[in-house]
């Protein structure tokens, strides 16, 4: 589901259903009351759709935070469509009126403040992430592509199992592993160059090393 396909049609519901309102053929019991309600179901369902698009990945579907955005507005808007009906078909009072204006207002903001921080962080956390694994997936990616160029069955088999060592270890790279990354990255590089048993079973022994390491500081 993409973004737009969620803001554009909402936006039309937004304008249909204050229209649909305005248009009732029934005398606003408190007009004041009921162009205040008004003004503020477009500002805050406008506002809020902004924010949902400034805030929100393209894909919602692939964030449940991003979903849950998208849930929270839509019930959001149905209170704020339910209580400009109200405010014309009733007689609720100025103060009243402006008063649940207010506690709506904060629901809202409150809602979407820690939903869009918490799409924020997590985004944050994903790059981090990502970053500390660079190493190990780059590695993969290397060891593969050497193994798809080499011809010979017997560096083939030890390819695989340094590949199969380094697919299934800690990906994550750090302080303490950052002088063994260092010699891989150095050794699989010179590997690339020349494709020898001596240099895999160099690798392999470190990659070990590499684990024990993490095993030992966690």
């Amino acid at each position: 589901m993409n973004r737009k396909k969620i803001i554009i049609p909402s936006i039309v519901t937004i304008i249909i259903l204050s229209l649909i309102i305005f248009l009732i053929p029934i005398e606003p019991k408190n007009e004041t009351g009921f162009i205040i309600s008004f003004t503020y179901y477009l500002i805050s369902n406008l506002t809020i759709l902004f924010l949902i698009s400034k805030n929100t990945s393209l894909e919602l579907k692939k964030d449940i935070l991003n979903v849950s955005t998208i849930y929270v507005y839509i019930l959001l808007t149905i209170i704020s469509t339910i209580f400009l009906f109200l405010s014309k078909v009733l007689l609720i009072s100025t103060p009243i009126i402006l008063i649940l204006l207010l506690v709506l207002i904060l629901i809202s903001f409150i809602s979407l403040y820690f939903l869009i921080n918490g799409i924020s962080f997590i985004n944050s956390q994903e790059e981090k992430i990502s970053i500390k694994t660079q190493n190990v997936n780059n590695w993969k990616t290397e060891i593969e592509i050497i193994l798809n160029n080499c011809e010979k069955e017997e560096l083939k088999k030890e390819l695989i199992e340094l590949y199969e060592l380094i697919k299934y270890m800690d990906p994550i790279s750090n302080d303490i592993t950052m002088e063994l990354d260092s010699k891989i990255n150095q050794l699989i590089e010179q590997l690339k160059e020349d494709t020898n048993s001596k240099l895999i079973k160099e690798i392999y022994i470190i990659v070990n090393e590499r684990k024990v390491l993490i095993s030992n500081n966690k």
